[in-house]
């Protein structure tokens, strides 16, 4: 039952970036059958993602030689608990400076500040997981 275990996940990266290369197939032939063209750009960049994923992983087996797990429960719990703190204060930013911008009359943003928001969100969360993961 442990090798089962073993194997599992040893190849469960591969079936994870294989079903990413699938579902990146998917949308270009949807977005070319909605728009009426084959696009190659989304289907070259999400095959150069998984590509890159791909060797990442490998190279990640290869160094790992024991069975010391990479995370312990002390670690998993703070970082969920610091993407609860940071995604419960990114959106009552959001529904602040929004109430604030409905107060002030203004009935349209432009959608670029949302899209900062949101990558800065991304960013913010990325970068501290990585600190707190290595706390």
């Amino acid at each position: 039952m442990k090798k089962q275990t073993k194997k599992k996940q040893k190849y469960m990266p591969y079936l994870i970036i294989g079903g990413t290369f699938f579902g990146f197939v998917i949308g270009s032939i949807l977005i070319s059958l909605y728009e009426g063209e084959f696009r190659y750009d989304g289907l070259i960049g999400g095959g150069l993602s998984c590509l890159i994923l791909t060797v990442i992983v490998v190279i990640k087996q290869k160094r790992k030689n024991n069975n010391i797990p990479e995370v312990d429960e002390r670690v998993k719990n703070n970082t969920i608990r610091f993407f609860f703190y940071v995604s419960q204060i990114f959106l009552g930013i959001l529904f602040l400076s929004l109430g604030l911008i409905s107060l002030t009359g203004v009935e349209s943003i432009r959608l670029i500040y949302l899209w900062i928001f949101f990558f800065s969100y991304i960013a913010v969360a990325g970068i501290g997981s990585l600190i707190v993961r290595k706390v």
